[in-house]
């Protein structure tokens, strides 16, 4: 396919096909052809069986042995444990030339050459896991180097421009978030970046903050509560089975009194009331983190109203009066999420939507 291709090792004078009826690289059964078989590219990996890192690298190491047998060889120089395997490979390591290699004291070591245990000064020292892997990936063209960072793309409209703003966000969700305080860095100074996010009331009434669905009615406040479950059946069920009771289970226990109910019982409203009070505390940091980016917040609803035209609507006071406001923008981006509506079938109205009551 158009992109791919595999960048084999040179052969050397021994190796690859030389002619007759053998296309290079290819070996023959012909038994009238008197073209030399090629020649493997062998590779020795060293290591012991407990190290997570030889395990991955000999598996990426001998599928290349399997997708392509006539191409190479995996030789394995396993040890029962780090000890013997420091006392295998330091002797060697050290009658090769390579400074890295006499160094190296890690697990996995990989080489390449003919005998690595007999002759390691003919050997080339390739690295360990993470070399071992690249070289892999290297046959196929694939990324050996981390991406590069992100960066703007030319559209004409630079810091500085005659907009009230380089980019506006509706949607202060995890989405809109990044997003914003992510354009802002690429920017810089110059550049004005506005985050829109106001919650119109669920069918039950609630509201929250900064933050979106996820973090004020969806996984955060169910992983609490979840975790309030755990603790109260390790509390009263699972921690009697290690030793941990009340004075008056003890006793009963003894037969010097009779069984009492479980010394903590839980109550709803201080749950509640701690997880609402550790969603606001993150509320209030996703508005500290914009600041720290240099990105305005605003607490309103975004619509727009032209070209390059944002009406925003800010309820203001107990009246919860409106107020509007057009601003101008050079870019904007919609990071709304969505809620389901109640589906209009008899008893419809008592749906409870996924993220909020």
């Amino acid at each position: 396919a158009e992109g791919f291709k595999i960048d084999w090792p040179p052969a050397d004078a021994s190796g690859g096909g030389g002619g007759g009826c053998c296309a290079p690289g290819q070996a023959c059964d012909d038994g009238a052809c008197d073209a030399p078989a090629p020649k493997l590219t062998k590779i020795h990996i060293a290591g012991w069986p407990g190290c997570g890192y030889f395990r991955k690298a000999k598996a990426a190491l001998e599928t290349l042995s399997v997708l392509f047998p006539d191409k190479y060889e995996i030789v394995t120089h396993e040890s029962a444990d780090r000890e013997a395997y420091r006392e295998f490979l330091f002797p060697l390591r050290d009658q090769m030339a390579n400074s890295k290699a006499n160094a190296h004291t890690s697990s996995p070591f990989v080489a390449m050459g003919e005998d690595f245990a007999a002759a390691p000064a003919d050997c080339t020292y390739l690295g360990g896991c993470d070399a071992a892997l690249d070289y892999a990936r290297s046959l196929f063209g694939g990324p050996t180097a981390a991406p590069k960072p992100a960066a703007s793309v030319a559209d004409g409209y630079t810091p500085g421009n005659e907009y009230d703003y380089d980019l506006v966000v509706i949607g202060g969700g995890s989405g809109g978030l990044a997003a914003s305080k992510e354009a802002a860095k690429i920017l810089g100074d110059g550049g004005k970046v506005l985050v829109l996010d106001y919650v119109k009331p669920s069918p039950k009434g609630s509201k929250w903050g900064l933050g979106g669905t996820c973090v004020n009615v969806g996984c955060i406040p169910k992983k609490l509560m979840h975790q309030s479950s755990l603790i109260g059946e390790l509390i009263n069920e699972d921690a009697r089975h290690f030793g941990w009771v009340s004075p008056a289970s003890a006793a009963a226990a003894e037969g010097e009194g009779e069984a009492a109910p479980p010394q903590n019982v839980h109550q709803w409203d201080t749950m509640r009331s701690e997880v609402q009070s550790y969603i606001k505390g993150l509320n209030f940091k996703y508005k500290v983190s914009l600041r720290d980016a240099k990105v305005k917040y605003v607490n309103g609803l975004g619509e727009f109203a032209g070209e390059h035209q944002m009406k925003i609507t800010t309820f203001k006071g107990k009246a919860k009066t409106p107020k509007e406001e057009i601003v101008t923008f050079a870019r904007a981006l919609v990071a709304t999420g969505g809620r389901p509506p109640a589906p209009p079938c008899p008893g419809g109205g008592a749906a409870h939507p996924p993220g909020g009551p």
